[in-house]
């Protein structure tokens, strides 16, 4: 839950998300009629993993096919929805400039948007620690050790454990790749790190889930559903009709998915 605190101004540095005058904004949709919570960016323990009976594999959102429900969302975000218990959470940025647009694709560049529009934070700051990195795009992984719980990110010169009370680094473990866009995932014990970026490029750690399917998004607006397996097999391939930034969510048998502009419901129709 946002709390509002005094306004605090960045270092003119940030990165391109953190240029607007932001307005942190929690909408709410109480549409869902049984929903199991997806409490993070990729889920319980950021795995990925969704269970249900009968994920959605087919849907057109253009057409209306097996969209259950759709909403606008204003302002230009990509952050992925979160679900608990009956509603959907959601962030945006409302930007002092009406025109901007988030670009995808190759562009030459590093900023996904050309917004220098004032911005602000409401929140309360508890803690904050300087860190020695290149900017990353790895959401932070929260987990529970013994006795303590650590928040964990994956940076280009190290990844790194932090106490998340005191926010006190805990450990580090470098080298890394010099690109890094993945959140670390934990499971049985440890912590799964990966990223592809040569010429360091640690292992990856898969856990096949969601009835034996993968749901991958794309820049372009498509969801395509593939058979996870050692052979290559495309199950579907599902129309957004407009730019997928942001990693789905699941509900039991509901995929939530982010467009540009909305948010859809998808369940496949009794």
């Amino acid at each position: 839950m946002t709390r509002l605190g005094r306004r605090k101004r960045l270092p003119h540095n940030a990165r391109w998300d953190r240029r607007f005058r932001l307005s942190t904004v929690l909408f709410t949709f109480a549409s869902l009629a049984t929903a199991a919570d997806w409490p993070q960016f990729r889920g319980p323990s950021a795995s990925g993993v969704g269970s249900g009976a009968k994920p959605p594999i087919h849907w057109d959102a253009a057409k209306g096919t097996n969209v259950v429900w759709k909403a606008e969302i204003p302002g230009l975000a990509i952050s992925s929805p979160i679900v608990w218990g009956d509603r959907v959470y959601l962030t945006t940025a409302i930007s002092s400039d009406p025109t901007q647009k988030i670009r995808t694709g190759l562009y030459g560049d590093t900023d996904s948007a050309n917004d220098r529009s004032s911005h602000q934070w409401k929140v309360k700051e508890l803690w904050r620690t300087a860190r020695a990195e290149l900017p990353t795009r790895g959401t932070p992984a929260v987990v529970e050790g013994k006795g303590r719980t650590e928040v964990v990110t994956n940076g280009s010169k190290a990844i790194r454990g932090y106490d998340a009370d005191t926010g006190k680094e805990l450990w580090t473990l470098s080298p890394n790749s010099e690109v890094v866009c993945t959140t670390p995932v934990t499971g049985h014990g440890l912590i799964f790190v990966t990223a592809g970026y040569p010429p360091i490029q640690p292992i990856y750690a898969i856990k096949i889930g969601a009835a034996g399917n993968l749901y991958l998004a794309s820049e372009d607006g498509d969801v395509f559903v593939v058979k996870a397996g050692a052979q290559y097999g495309l199950v579907a391939k599902n129309p957004i009709g407009e730019p997928v930034l942001a990693t789905p969510a699941w509900a039991d048998d509901m995929l939530i998915v982010r467009g540009a502009k909305h948010l859809f419901a998808i369940a496949e129709k009794p």
